[in-house]
């Protein structure tokens, strides 16, 4: 799991871009040695703040996949949050 904000008072963020990500498109990792791992996104979801899976996007899984998590929708300045948290589902493609 990753999660990063989508964007601030100046701008995009880190993780701006992951609405673009399709079901197909891939998604590289390079570790602390250097290995390439390559994951691929499986689905693209926007979930009300309050209605994530939670046990989904969390919890236990028998393969290897990296989940990404930010923030998207419209921000409601009434509780400095945006309405929507964006997930990417992704499984490791290669080894």
């Amino acid at each position: 799991m990753l999660a990063g904000h989508v964007d601030d008072k100046t701008g995009p963020a880190v993780v701006f871009d992951l609405k673009d990500l399709s079901a197909g498109d891939q998604i590289y990792v390079t570790d602390e040695d250097g290995k390439k791992l390559t994951f691929e996104v499986n689905k693209v979801v926007a979930y009300p703040k309050d209605e994530a899976p939670l046990r989904e996007i969390f919890g236990p899984s028998n393969k290897q996949n990296l989940n990404l998590l930010t923030c998207t929708g419209t921000f409601d300045h009434s509780i400095q949050d945006h309405e929507e948290r964006l997930v990417v589902y992704t499984s490791l493609s290669n080894n």
